[in-house]
């Protein structure tokens, strides 16, 4: 586990950094280790908010039961869980992203009109900072310049 450099969001410590410090890993905590046994936590309950904030599939089931599995928005059934801040590809990774702040419980409709509210923020074309003219010759054919 040398050089792992997981966590980058500030408010997590670093795992790795936590191996070598010989504290705990889950940034609320940060006691030292003392079991010889344990590695990366003090006790199980550091290590279960640790998952419930960075494993995708722990993180979710306890944003549903944070909502008791209603929707955040309209109170509906909730069948899916939002990032707020948007995760930008794979869901199913360990990330800061995955923390129970930045997830909500919603239905379906409720997700489907935050996301596109969400696309519609985020640029998806960036004009380019160059001309057509410039650009051009750079798939010219050799014979043509």
């Amino acid at each position: 586990m040398s050089n792992i450099n997981i966590l980058a969001n500030a408010k997590c410590i670093n795992v790795a950094d936590s191996i070598s410090l010989h504290i705990c890993s889950w940034m609320l905590c940060q006691k030292p280790i003392i079991k010889k046994r344990a590695r990366f936590y003090c006790s199980d309950k550091c290590r279960d908010n640790f998952y419930d904030n960075h494993l995708w599939d722990f993180a979710r089931i306890k944003a549903m039961k944070r909502a008791n599995n209603k929707c955040m928005k309209c109170g509906a059934k909730a069948e899916e869980v939002n990032h707020i801040e948007r995760l930008n590809g794979g869901k199913r990774t360990f990330t800061c992203l995955n923390h129970q702040d930045n997830l909500e419980a919603l239905c379906r409709a409720c997700h489907r009109i935050i996301t596109n509210q969400q696309l519609k923020k985020k640029k998806l074309y960036e004009k380019p900072s160059f001309t057509i003219e410039e650009f051009m010759p750079l798939f010219a054919k050799k014979n043509d310049l």
